[in-house]
């Protein structure tokens, strides 16, 4: 695919040397680069970094900013570019680097976001870096499709009536959310702690990135490969009381307060934790490490090619449930952020929302096996104006979990996690 970018830089600098392509190509992406957030220097030595940004469009660069000169680990470069191609490109890679004037200039961390023909604006959304799935910082960017194929809203999840569970629903809402984002997450749905950004998996080991012209290729992982460890992606923490780590995230500052008084009730909840509550096999983290029939449950269900492309490419959860008498505090670690739920197991009703802000009315139900047993969750509410009714069930066996959420229809999808050492 040949590839022609138009680019201009706000704010001073030297523009972007033209990418060899064919005149009259259309447009296809205008990307935005706003902002970075390191966690780290970089630098090989003491002294302040100048940070810049390559954009590489299907493994080819097509892009890169100025250096944000003396701007260390937050640089603002407020730079755009018009990408041209022949066909829509299937993936946008953005990798920081950093200046070094001396050697080779140093990698800050990379990011790689699907597209597709019917991708929607993403407007000022902020994505994790990562390194060898090391999070490493973040990044701000706006991404515009062009063209008369990508001019309509109409291929939203807004008429999609079924409930997509888990994190699902959260990256539904969060791509159908145009506008810029809200730094106080007042709009976030109940039991959802919404991180300073969203993780994106490192896909394999076999593409290539060009991201320097002087320089060798970089090898970059391909998209939608298998994912890596969700704990890798995690900083190093301290474990708190109960041996949980607790996602920090860029930007997570204004968070916690909200974690600390999370981590209290974990540990109220592990001090009332008996050998003889029902659910104990739940206890404790839980790796994801197989995600299958999600593209094909998407797909039945009307879910738009790039949102199921996004879906497939966030980065998989990790779990951690905390067992009280009669009582299980769930924690989705997922690439949106952290989601809460707390489940009463004597059968009683409770209302909880899913990720698009649907209040749901929901049941749960602890059956006991010899090595484990089964977590059963009924949820029933209205999903874009109609009934929807379905389940979750979480399978004990052992070291292994299950989880497979049926919607009602007979569609089903779900997921495979391990025990934590």
């Amino acid at each position: 695919m040949t590839s022609l970018c138009s680019c201009a830089s706000v704010g001073g600098g030297a523009l972007s040397p033209r990418v060899p392509g064919k005149e009259g190509e259309p447009e296809r992406l205008r990307v935005q680069l706003h902002s970075a957030k390191l966690e780290r220097s970089f630098a090989k030595a003491a002294g302040w970094m100048d940070p810049y940004a390559v954009v590489s469009i299907d493994g080819r660069e097509v892009y890169r900013t100025s250096p944000a000169l003396w701007s260390h680990k937050n640089p603002s470069w407020k730079s755009d570019c018009t990408i041209r191609a022949a066909e829509a490109p299937r993936s946008l890679t953005v990798a920081v680097w950093t200046q070094n004037r001396l050697r080779k200039d140093v990698l800050c961390g990379t990011v790689t976001l699907p597209c597709a023909d019917d991708m929607c604006t993403l407007k000022q959304k902020e994505f994790a870096i990562t390194i060898d799935s090391k999070l490493t910082g973040s990044i701000c960017l706006s991404v515009m499709p062009l063209g008369q194929r990508f001019s309509t809203r109409a291929n939203t999840m807004m008429s999609v009536a079924s409930a997509l569970g888990g994190e699902m629903d959260n990256i539904a809402n969060f791509l159908d959310d145009d506008e810029t984002p809200k730094g106080d997450n007042e709009d976030s749905g109940a039991g959802f702690s919404r991180s300073g950004s969203v993780v994106m998996a490192e896909p394999g080991d076999k593409g290539v990135v060009c991201l320097r012209s002087e320089d060798q290729p970089a090898e970059h992982p391909n998209l939608l490969s298998p994912k890596k460890s969700s704990d890798s992606l995690k900083k190093p923490s301290t474990p708190t009381a109960t041996g949980i780590n607790f996602i920090d995230p860029p930007g997570a500052e204004k968070e916690k307060a909200t974690v600390a008084k999370t981590e209290a009730e974990v540990v109220t909840d592990t001090a009332k934790c008996g050998d003889d509550d029902l659910a104990t096999p739940l206890a404790g983290g839980w790796n994801c490490v197989a995600t299958t029939g999600l593209e094909e449950f998407l797909k039945a269900t009307g879910v738009p090619a790039f949102y199921r492309r996004f879906a497939l490419s966030a980065r998989w959860p990790s779990w951690d449930f905390n067992v009280s008498k009669g009582h299980v505090h769930f924690i989705n670690h997922s690439a949106m952020g952290d989601l809460h739920e707390h489940i009463p197991l004597d059968g009683s009703n409770y209302i909880w929302k899913d990720g698009r802000g649907n209040p749901l009315t929901c049941s749960a139900k602890w059956t006991p096996s010899a090595d484990g047993g089964v977590l059963t969750i009924w949820r029933t509410g209205t999903v874009s104006g109609n009934t929807a009714k379905y389940s979750e069930t979480r399978t004990v066996s052992g070291s292994s979990l299950v989880f497979e959420l049926d919607n009602g229809d007979g569609l089903t999808w779900g997921r495979t996690f391990e025990r934590k050492a």
